[in-house]
């Protein structure tokens, strides 16, 4: 993407500034929502193609975003521990990645379907597991990269983009499954797709190394306990 001044921003108005590079925020984002528009957007289709029964369908679909939303407070507890962000950010996302590589090999390794789709069941909850871990951790990085006056500005162009990558990522995965299912190569189908996802995702990831790492740092006013709140 070209430079932009949504793409880098200043910290203050003065003139020698350091400047903030947000391009790598802006291609993150692309790439990960690649990774959900050729990935996790069929997972639902993939556990129906592997004959799951309704109740391991709703499992897959109810369990692993519980488990990524329990996690999540976890990773407040490490960042507040180690004090860095990004080195975290990074090794959970190449992780998520890496899970793609044997949730499509399922059809070719395991002969069960019900075995099949609770191994599915397992490594999505993994993969919803780094997703949640690393969100907050996340949020936080990018809260000090982007200046609070330009967020609204910044996070409306990068959105633009990623919902214009989900989308043909999307339809694109609908087109290779649609082939392969008329070929009856359908499991070879979403095999490409997942792997499409995985590289999606390690593109995504060398854009995570991209970002700066500024201190992390917790003003006073900002601890409080859930009851507090």
């Amino acid at each position: 993407l070209p430079m932009t001044t949504s793409a880098t921003i200043r910290h203050d108005t003065q003139t020698e500034a350091p400047q903030t590079d947000l391009r790598p925020v802006v291609r993150d984002g692309v790439s990960h929502a690649t990774m959900l528009g050729f990935g996790e957007n069929y997972l639902g289709a993939f556990a129906i193609a592997l004959q799951g029964t309704p109740l391991q369908i709703g499992t897959l679909a109810a369990l692993p975003p519980l488990l990524g939303a329990l996690f999540q407070t976890a990773s407040v507890r490490v960042i507040e521990l180690l004090h860095y962000r990004r080195r975290i950010i990074v090794i959970g996302a190449f992780l998520q990645a890496l899970l793609w590589i044997p949730i499509g090999l399922l059809p070719f390794t395991v002969v069960s379907s019900p075995s099949a789709v609770d191994i599915l069941i397992t490594l999505v909850s993994l993969y919803f597991i780094c997703a949640g871990f690393i969100a907050p951790i996340w949020s936080s990085l990018v809260g000090d990269l982007v200046p609070s006056n330009a967020r609204g500005r910044f996070f409306g162009r990068r959105n633009t983009f990623i919902g214009l990558a989900t989308f043909l990522s999307m339809c694109a995965g609908g087109v290779i499954l649609e082939l392969s299912r008329g070929a009856n190569l359908l499991m070879f189908g979403f095999q490409a797709i997942f792997l499409l996802a995985f590289a999606a995702r390690l593109v995504s990831t060398y854009w995570l190394t991209r970002y700066e790492d500024p201190t992390y740092h917790v003003l006073d006013e900002s601890r409080f306990s859930f009851f507090d709140f």
